[in-house]
């Protein structure tokens, strides 16, 4: 136990924080200190991006009627079954 408060007492002395805090920061990676949320984004990282989320149009033709035919059937079930 005494080593436990040896250390949250150094933490304080070194960084002028509470142990609270210091105990929120470490649990919920709270941090007051302000950060860059939305970090500058290059044309490559754009183009990147770009080529990952690329699809063939016969993927996208084949995914599409997948998906028609997905919703047509839950629909077509849930008049079935409500009537």
């Amino acid at each position: 136990m005494s080593y436990h408060i040896s250390i949250c007492i150094d933490s304080l002395l070194l960084s002028g924080t509470t142990c609270p805090t210091r105990l929120l920061e470490w649990f919920c990676g709270f941090k007051e200190a302000a950060y860059d949320a939305h970090p500058k984004r290059t044309e490559e990282d754009r183009k990147a991006v770009m080529k990952m989320l690329y699809e063939p149009p016969r993927t996208k033709l084949l995914l599409n009627c997948g998906l028609f035919l997905v919703c047509s059937l839950g629909i077509f079930l849930f008049v079935y079954f409500s009537v």
